[in-house]
């Protein structure tokens, strides 16, 4: 009986360490010379946020470099198939400026985690902008 049980508790623990060396962490510093996707180290990083997002698939981390990040019209968008963590690597250093052209952020990814950046200028319709959320994510707030 006790050997069943150490079984089975080697083989779940097992199952998760597969599941979870799936995941890949992706990368964006606005100032790379030489961005390559998929954007899977610093040297090759992603200049803007979200070509990494479209690049990751669910369960994979994004890290932002320190850095004010220029939207040109599109927001940043994690979309509803994807759950993704996308983090500063320094807390509020990373700016996404919407220049008021878009709302800034879009959150669909549902338990998606967004965290440590400085959002400003967002623009929807005639009022403000910022991160616009639509399904149960974590954003933490730091004031």
């Amino acid at each position: 009986m006790k050997t069943g049980w150490m079984v089975g508790c080697l083989w779940v623990a097992g199952g998760t360490f597969v599941a979870s060396s799936f995941a890949a962490t992706r990368y964006v510093n606005v100032s790379n010379a030489a961005p390559a996707a998929p954007y899977t180290n610093w040297a090759m990083a992603a200049t803007a946020i979200q070509p990494a997002i479209d690049a990751a698939a669910s369960g994979d981390e994004i890290l932002v470099a320190p850095g004010t990040y220029l939207l040109s019209g599109s927001p940043v968008h994690l979309p509803v198939e994807k759950t993704l963590t996308v983090r500063s690597t320094l807390s509020r250093a990373a700016v996404i400026d919407a220049q008021s052209l878009s709302q800034g952020v879009l959150i669909y990814g549902t338990n998606s985690t967004f965290a440590g950046f400085t959002v400003c200028n967002g623009l929807y319709g005639s009022r403000g902008g910022g991160i616009v959320v639509a399904r149960p994510c974590t954003v933490p707030i730091v004031w």
